[in-house]
């Protein structure tokens, strides 16, 4: 059944309003923590949750922020909790999870730099990503990689 009520009123099911809580909660969490300096937490299942549902955003922005061509991959990494996400644009325009072996741009950031900008928390120029390949296409993913509602 639907929820009776959403934040912001949004169309969510019941199943994504629930998975929205753990990193809602925890994503607050952090926010106190950088604020009285008390990095931690990351080793929460919570943590594991956001980094994978905040990554589970990126073949949406790609393909409909960034809107690069038909071909276009990225990937992005966060080596340091072991995770990783692909997306590559089709020729409809849309792009779709995918694992290429040679990515158009290839993004790696630590844990905190990828939750504080998928979380819209930070720029892109407060960050420390490392790039390779396609600079220019990194760059407007990074811009737009703030994902949370």
């Amino acid at each position: 059944a639907p929820p009776p009520r959403t934040p912001g009123g949004a169309p969510w099911s019941t199943a994504v309003l629930l998975g929205n809580r753990p990193l809602d909660v925890w994503m607050h969490e952090q926010d106190i923590r950088r604020a009285i300096g008390e990095p931690g937490g990351w080793e929460a299942p919570a943590a594991v949750h956001t980094v994978r549902r905040l990554g589970g955003s990126l073949p949406m922005v790609l393909g409909k922020r960034v809107a690069p061509p038909a071909g276009t991959s990225v990937v992005v990494s966060v080596p340091d909790v072991d995770y990783e996400v692909g997306a590559l644009v089709g020729d409809d325009g849309r792009a779709a999870f995918a694992r290429p072996e040679h990515p158009t741009a290839r993004i790696s950031l630590t844990p905190e730099d990828f939750v504080v900008l998928a979380g819209g928390r930070r720029r892109p120029d407060q960050t420390l990503p490392v790039v390779t390949g396609d600079a220019e296409l990194a760059a407007r993913v990074l811009h737009s990689l703030a994902v949370t509602p």
